[in-house]
Order: structure tokens, then sequence, then C-alpha cells
């Protein structure tokens, strides 16, 4: 930071004698000068002072003499090419296109959105205004929100955030679990696997079910068939919940032989310079093609005097070499390992209501263990089922 100051403020160093030294700190204490440093090699003391304090200074050594070393500092640098209009006028808009830079869009960045692609959202913001090198002063969000959620149905909720040079939009996205109904003409609630059923809370549909019956995967649990007799045969979107107690069965497959990926070097594959925008690779190194190795990516945004963010960046992409290195587990160490992927199934792949019993149980074939567990559940079993009417 001290040495951002000295460049901003301009410094100068000269060299003198060690002898006269005590003259010198008089005279920086008697005309109010701040020493930055002084450094003594054999005879002779570097002193460095700022550039605003260098008059006074010399004007109380021409009896002792000294030797000027230096000026340093973008007063030294202005006066040395003051005659170079085209440095200075570029330099000037450079320092412009910073300060203006963040008022414009350079990147855009999406969150929310599971089915609808980022290039469409970008098309629904760029009709509002909102594109890369748009002005975001200029950008009124009230009517883009209010223009977007009535063009698409899509979208059930969407904001815009501008820090720096990025456009932040977040998405929520419309619920369509009810669009199939559009589709077809009417639908039965069917088992998705065996069961005995415990309770069914029927919302639309005619129940064909008790409580305590067994059902098989893909018996009709609720019809959306009603005879009416008199006004004929009518036809409903069946829906209900279905709660019945089911047996599942969960395999897992460890094998008792293994690799491990042990990473020994991170080697700078290529760095690439992006500004507004545009992406140039400056520096490529592919020579590690024919080892083993995983590629990550690192992106540093350059600041420039402490403005927040600038669409200016350094891509770097760096290769992660590793070996592979053969692990052999012990059977605790497999049955640890095929639990812990059991239970992340069990979080992932279920969304069991109540859980009433696991039962487990494994055996070590061909150098693999094979674990079983077998859980019995409360589980919702209705799926819907559409048809069409002829």
């Amino acid at each position: 930071m001290k040495s951002l100051l000295y460049l901003f403020l301009g410094y100068t160093v000269f060299r003198i004698n060690t002898e006269n030294l005590k003259d010198i700190f008089n005279t920086a204490n008697r005309c109010n000068i701040h020493i930055l440093r002084v450094r003594i090699k054999d005879c002779c003391a570097e002193v460095k002072i700022y550039t605003r304090d260098e008059k006074k200074m010399f004007s109380s050594l021409e009896s002792i003499g000294y030797t000027l070393v230096c000026r340093k500092g973008l007063s030294a640098l202005a006066k040395k090419y003051r005659h170079r209009v085209g440095i200075i006028l570029g330099l000037l808009l450079f320092f412009a296109a910073m300060y203006v830079s963040p008022m414009f869009i350079w990147e855009i960045n999406i969150s929310g959105t599971n089915t609808l692609s980022y290039d469409y959202v970008c098309g629904l913001l760029e009709k509002e205004g909102v594109y890369i090198g748009a002005f975001s002063p200029t950008v009124d969000r009230r009517d883009l929100y209010i223009n977007i959620l009535s063009k698409t149905d899509d979208i059930s909720w969407i904001t815009v955030n501008f820090i720096g040079s990025s456009a932040n939009v977040e998405i929520v996205e419309r619920d369509c679990t009810y669009a199939s109904e559009v589709n077809a003409d009417a639908a039965n609630i069917v088992a998705a696997k065996d069961g005995q059923i415990i309770e069914a809370d029927v919302i639309n549909g005619r129940c064909l079910i008790k409580k305590g019956e067994v059902v098989k995967k893909g018996d009709i649990l609720v019809s959306g068939v009603y005879d009416t007799g008199k006004m004929g045969t009518r036809y409903v979107y069946s829906d209900a919940i279905v709660y019945a107690a089911v047996c599942d069965e969960f395999v897992v497959e460890v094998p008792l032989e293994n690799t491990k990926n042990v990473y020994i070097d991170e080697t700078v594959m290529e760095r690439t310079f992006k500004m507004f925008g545009k992406s140039i690779i400056f520096y490529k190194n592919y020579s590690i093609l024919s080892s083993n190795y995983d590629t990550i990516g690192r992106e540093e945004k350059i600041q420039l005097f402490g403005m927040e963010k600038l669409p200016v960046s350094v891509l770097t992409t760096s290769a992660l070499i590793y070996t592979e290195e053969p692990v052999i587990l012990t059977e605790e160490e497999a049955l640890a390992r095929a639990r812990h992927i059991f239970y992340e199934r069990l979080d992932t792949e279920t969304n069991y209501a109540d859980m009433l019993s696991l039962e487990e149980s494994y055996t070590v074939e061909n150098s693999v263990l094979i674990y079983k567990c077998v859980v019995e559940a409360v589980d919702d079993i209705a799926q819907t089922s559409e048809f069409k009417i002829n």
C-alpha cells in the first residue's frame, strides 16, 4: 500500500556522503521534510523523499553536494511524457473507460432455472434492454418484470440486480404439475408398487380400495370413470394420496479392490484474458496431455483503485496431475462404504412417510461385497395414469 502511495505522490532518491547525514536530518527537521527511507552502502547514503519536497531539500544541499539517483511516480512520468499527447490521451481514455464500465452490462448471471435454458432467458431479457453492452442505468426494472411475466407462462417471478458490470437474474419457474391435464381427458390413480393399503385421501375420483387391502403394482386404486346410470358415464381426472405399507429392497455392490487418485502436481494449461465479453488466450501449455489429470478453472477479477467490479478478468485453467494407486478394502471398510451409499440413496431416491424396519445382509463374491437391505416403510404409492376418451 505504501509503494502505491509513493508512486501516486511521486518520490525522489538522491545520494550523499554518510558524513553529511547529520545535515540532512537537520534540514528535514527545520524545513518539515518527510524522509521516506535512508539506505547506507559503503561510504554513501541514499535518501528517499517526496518529490514535492525536492526543491527545499536540494536548495539546502548546494554547499554539501549531492547526486540525483532517480525520480519516480506519476508526476515524473507526466513530466517525462508531457509532449507525448497520444499517451496522455490514451491513459485518460483508459481510466475513463474503467470508471464508466461498471455502468454497462458485461456479464449476465442467471439462477433458479431448471427447465428453461440460459439462451431462452437471455432472449427475454434482451427484448427488455438487458444484454451484453447495455447501459444499466436506463433499464426500467419495473417494466421489465411486468413485460416478461405477461409475455411468458414459464416464469412466475423474476428479479434483476445490477452489481458493478454484472446483471444477476433470479427466476422462479412456474409449476407445470397440472399441465398434463390439458393433454388428457381423464386419469386413474394406479399403484406405483406392491403394498398393503393403510389410508387413502381421495381428492377427485372414485375410490376402489379399502384399508388393509393388498394391491399389486399397476392395480387401479382410484378410478376416473363414474357410471351415473341416468346421465351416463362421466370421466374425471383423478387425484389422491394413497399410503401403503411397502417392502423395498436395495442392493449395493462395493469392490474390495479399488484405486484412488493421488494428486502429485498442478500445472497451468491455459490463461485467458477476458474483457467486455471477449476472450483472448495469451498462454498455452499442453505438454502434460499424456498424463492422467483433472482440470480446474480459477477466474480472478481485476480491480483497479478499489473499484467494486470491472469487466476484466484472467481465467486460469490448471491440470491437477495424479497417479492411480491400488487400495484394498477390508470387509468392514467395504461394509461401511456400502451403508453410506445405501443411506445416500435412501435420502435421494425415496420419500417415505414413515420407516417401519430395516433388515440388512451382505455376502462377498469374487472380491465384491454385495450389500442388501430390505426396507419396510409407509409410502405414497399413488401414480397418475392418464387416458383419452374415444
